[in-house]
């Protein structure tokens, strides 16, 4: 049950019908805008609070309440911040789950997916690459560099011109990926990837009418969520 208790100055006497004006002690006085609080709190204090209108609803209302002097507030969320609390815990497994990434083997989530994509597609080129971690070849090319430069994986010229670009893992790659914590691709992804498609679906347009609230166009789509 939610109250909704208004700070008022002291000595202030009730305008209407219903409202509580309420000294708890030598506290501040509150009036009350909610009608069932008002009768609570009069029965509660085992004083005369109310404004009179509909006085004789006290006693079936404290059937089921706490004791006297126990005062119990629960705040029912709204429907906003319900969502909001939803997406605070898909944001906290995402971050939590990429800290465990770097901490346990030593890289981002970006690269270790990346990683992981190589040593499941040995000889794989940058292009391929980029389309399976669904990003721009440019992210990809410097997912690849970083790679390169921590000796992670190796690369080899082939193709009848010598100018196309394999990738393998190298033996320090392979160990990174052996202590990386899985899912690779990460906890949402791989999380997705477990939903049915009438659950898919739903949630694209759901969220497809999020994202033109936030007047967000596309921004960050093709960003991989490690980077963000």
């Amino acid at each position: 049950m939610a109250s909704r208790l208004k700070k008022i100055p002291a000595g202030t006497r009730m305008k209407k019908p219903g409202q509580a004006l309420l000294s708890l002690g030598n506290s501040a006085n509150y009036i009350c805008t909610n009608i069932l609080c008002c009768h609570i709190i009069c029965q509660m204090y085992s004083t005369t609070i109310c404004g009179g209108a509909r006085r004789d609803r006290c006693s079936a209302i404290m059937t089921a309440m706490p004791p006297k002097h126990t005062v119990t507030t629960t705040c029912e969320p709204t429907p906003p911040t319900k969502v909001l609390r939803q997406f605070r815990i898909v944001f906290n497994a995402v971050k939590t789950h990429f800290r465990n990434v770097e901490k346990q083997a030593g890289i981002g989530g970006s690269q270790l997916w990346a990683l992981s994509v190589i040593s499941q597609q040995p000889g794989i080129g940058v292009g391929e690459l980029a389309r399976a971690l669904d990003v721009h070849q440019t992210t990809a090319s410097n997912l690849v560099k970083a790679l390169v430069s921590q000796g992670l994986i190796e690369q080899r010229k082939s193709g009848p011109d010598r100018r196309a670009v394999s990738m393998s893992l190298s033996q320090a790659g392979k160990a990174s990926l052996d202590k990386a914590p899985a899912p690779f691709a990460g906890v949402l992804p791989d999380a997705l990837a477990s939903l049915d498609g009438e659950t898919l679906l739903r949630l694209e347009q759901d969220l497809g009418t999020l994202i033109t609230a936030l007047e967000a166009g596309t921004s960050g789509a093709n960003t991989p969520l490690a980077d963000l």
